[in-house]
This record gives structure tokens, C-alpha cells and sequence, in this order.
């Protein structure tokens, strides 16, 4: 029997409730103990048998309604997320897995595991409040990509553009690890500078060869204005902070190999700030902008709340 059948069962046993509990751990029991089984699915069906009876302790546990998209679940698995995203890697069409990964996150207290469950049912939502989550979680998080972000080595920062008449900055904030971070463009001045924790650390130029050589510095030929530059930029400071290394050994393209960087193209650049009528019923999300990878989809959604809405 499949991986994939396996958790079918698990679902359809969890659909119908504590009633069919006993059956559907049987026939796990049975699967476990036949010796025709795939290597790794005694370890999934133990995985499900302790996820079973985890939630037979709650004494009834909450879905939210008919939309089905949130649980409660306590967080007694040994599961890990590396385990769960192999499992919908190898079979990217299985709704099962990607539900049992959805429910892994809650258990969690991880809302990514709500948004999981709301992207897969997205065409489908017709209920104002319903897609009214689904924009929340989604300004808070950015549409999800499961099981392999392309973007996932770019870390997520918060800011955007600062125009006036004769200054254009461009302004990019993070908190991690306890440290704040901050990454400024000044487009007309023609550099880029990296603060951490308030301390300037590093600046670079972005235009003008002779005063980057007098800096010891490659010219970058591009700024944080333009998207496709900013991915790349934000992928080498976002590598460092991970690192936790410092700057100095940043090394950016310059403007002659930039657009052939692997992450000149469109990623976590953040452009649309979530309206104000939404943003203050979210504080989670206040502060937020909507990434430009997301943007167009998200639109689309908001137009569909506000027509849900008047209906």
C-alpha cells in the first residue's frame, strides 16, 4: 500500500471523528505488521497511530466550522518538517501529505499550517471571512511554496521607497537573532550602506568606479530601486546574517554580471503596503508590505473579498 493511501485513511478516519478511530488504527496496526510493506512505512504508521491517539486527549477537537482549515492539536509528535516536505516532494499531487504537513504546523502553533490548508482551497472560497483570512496569513507570510521555496535563502525585510524632490531612498529593515539590521540605498548619493544595531558596518557604491576603487569596493552598477537588483543584494546580506560572520566578505556582482545572477529576477521585494482599512484589524501584520512575487495574486484575492463582501 502507498505512503499516500496510508494517510488517506488517516483523513478520512479524522473526518468521520473518534467513532472511526479504532477501525482506522487497526488497519494501521495490520499494515505495520505485515511484512510486504515499504521500509518507511512503519515508521509513518507509527508517526499516525501516536498523532491518533494525541488527539483522542483532546476530547474533542475544533475545525472551526464547515470551512474546515484550523485545528488544535498538542504538539506530541517526533515528526520533523524536513521529513514531511520529502514526503510531498516525492509525490507533489498528494493533498494527504500536504494536509498532514498543514496539521504539523498547528500543532505548532505555526499559522503557516492555516495558510497551507487556505492556498490549497483558495479557488473554491466564496466566504467573505474565509478570504479574509487568506489575505491576513498571506501579508503576514507571503503566499507559501511548498514543499521548496526559490526564495527561501532570501530572508524577509520590511521597508520600501522614501521619494522626494531631490532624494530617493530606498530603506530595508530585519530583525534576527536578537539584532536589527538594516540595509539603506541612497539612489541620487549613489551608495548602499548595512547597519547593525543602529552602527554603520559597511557602505558601498553603486555608481562611480574610481571612488569604489578608492574604498576598496567594485561598483555595483544597480541599486535596491530596481527588483531584480535588490534580490540580488538582499541574497548576499540576508547569506550574512545567517552566517552570522559579518560584511566584509560580501561579494556583490558587478554591473557587468549582475543580470546574470541566478536571483535577478522578481523574489522578496517589498512594494505594496496592506490597506489601512485591513491593516488595522491585523496587528500582526501592521508594519507589513505585500512582496512583489505576490503582488498580482494578491490583488486578485482582495478584489474577491470586496465583491464577497457586497454580495
Amino acid at each position: 500500500m502507498s505512503r499516500s493511501s496510508v494517510c488517506a485513511f488517516f483523513w478520512s478516519s479524522q473526518k468521520l471523528g473518534l467513532a472511526a478511530m479504532e477501525s482506522s488504527s487497526s488497519i494501521f496496526r495490520r499494515l505495520w505488521s505485515t511484512s510486504k510493506q515499504p521500509p518507511e512505512l512503519g515508521h509513518l504508521v507509527g508517526e499516525l497511530l501516536q498523532l491518533r491517539a494525541d488527539r483522542a486527549d483532546i476530547g474533542g477537537f475544533d475545525r472551526h466550522g464547515a470551512d474546515g482549515y484550523t485545528t488544535a492539536m498538542p504538539p506530541a509528535t517526533t515528526t520533523r518538517e524536513a521529513e514531511l516536505l520529502d514526503a510531498i516532494r516525492r509525490d507533489p499531487g498528494d493533498d494527504a501529505a500536504l494536509q498532514v504537513y498543514a496539521d504539523w504546523l498547528l500543532g505548532r502553533g505555526d499559522t503557516r499550517g492555516e495558510l497551507v490548508l487556505l492556498q490549497r482551497r483558495e479557488p473554491e472560497l466564496d466566504d467573505p471571512a474565509a478570504l479574509e483570512r487568506l489575505l491576513e496569513l498571506s501579508a503576514e507570510h507571503g503566499f507559501l511554496r511548498v514543499p521548496d521555496d526559490p526564495d527561501a535563502e532570501i530572508l524577509r525585510f520590511t521597508g520600501g521607497v522614501e521619494a522626494g524632490r531631490t532624494q530617493v531612498r530606498i530603506t530595508y529593515e530585519l530583525a534576527h537573532a536578537g539584532r536589527s539590521y538594516r540595509v539603506v540605498d541612497d539612489y541620487f548619493a549613489g551608495w548602499i550602506r548595512i547597519e547593525v544595531d543602529g552602527a554603520l558596518v559597511r557602505e558601498d557604491r553603486t555608481r562611480g568606479e574610481r571612488r569604489a576603487r578608492d574604498a576598496g569596493r567594485v561598483a555595483l552598477g544597480a541599486s535596491l530601486l530596481r527588483p531584480e537588483a535588490a534580490s540580488v543584494i538582499l541574497h548576499a546580506i540576508s547569506g550574512a546574517i545567517v552566517r552570522g560572520r559579518g560584511f566584509d566578505d560580501v561579494v556583490y556582482p558587478d554591473g557587468v554580471r549582475l543580470t546574470s545572477n541566478p536571483y535577478y529576477r522578481v523574489t522578496r521585494f517589498p512594494t505594496t503596503p496592506v490597506p489601512d482599512e485591513l491593516a488595522a484589524r491585523w496587528p500582526r501584520v501592521q508594519g507589513r508590505e505585500i512582496e512583489l512575487r505576490d503582488l498580482a495574486q494578491w490583488r486578485a484575492l482582495y478584489d474577491r473579498w470586496l465583491d464577497a463582501r457586497a454580495a
